[in-house]
C-alpha cells in the first residue's frame, strides 16, 4: 500500500469515527436513519411534477452534504435502501472520477415508466474494504420554469 493510500485510508477512519460518534453531525438535526428513510422513499417515487423533481434534488443534496453514506458498508447500503447500479455503465461516474465497481443511485422513476430512472442521481464510491469513501449528486434533469 503506498503512502497516499495510507494517508486517504486514515482519512476515512477518522472521518467515519467523528460521524460514529457526532451522529452524523452534518444532518441537520435529522438522524442518518430519517434521511436514508427519505431517500429510500425518494428513489421509488414516479417525478410526475416540478415540485417532485424540487424535492428528490433536496433529498439527494441532503444526502451528500450530510454525510449519512459515508462510512457505510456495502451490505448497510443493501440493507438500508437497496442495491445501487454498477458505475461501469454510467458516463457520469468515470467523468468525477469513480470506478466501474462503483455504485450510481437513481432518485426517483420516470411517471409513465416505473422501470425507467428520473431525476437525479448519487454516486457512490467505496475504499477497497467496501466502505463508503466519498458521494457525489448530479441534477439529470432540472425544472421547466412556471409558466
Amino acid at each position: 500500500m503506498s503512502l497516499g493510500e495510507r494517508k486517504r485510508n486514515l482519512q476515512v477512519w477518522i472521518r467515519v469515527g467523528l460521524l460514529v460518534m457526532v451522529g452524523c453531525s452534518g444532518c441537520g438535526g435529522r438522524s442518518r436513519q430519517e434521511i436514508l428513510n427519505d431517500l429510500r422513499e425518494a428513489m421509488q417515487r414516479r417525478v410526475e411534477s416540478d415540485q417532485v423533481l424540487e424535492h428528490q434534488v433536496r433529498v439527494a443534496r441532503e444526502v451528500v452534504e450530510s454525510g449519512a453514506l459515508e462510512g457505510m458498508q456495502k451490505h448497510e447500503l443493501l440493507e438500508k435502501i437497496g442495491p445501487g447500479r454498477r458505475c461501469g455503465f454510467v458516463e457520469m461516474c468515470a467523468q468525477r472520477g469513480f470506478s466501474p465497481e462503483d455504485w450510481v443511485y437513481d432518485i426517483g422513476r420516470a411517471p409513465e415508466n416505473p422501470g425507467l430512472p428520473a431525476g437525479p442521481m448519487i454516486l457512490v464510491g467505496f475504499d477497497s474494504a467496501g466502505r463508503v469513501l466519498r458521494t457525489f449528486w448530479i441534477a439529470r434533469g432540472a425544472p421547466r420554469p412556471a409558466r
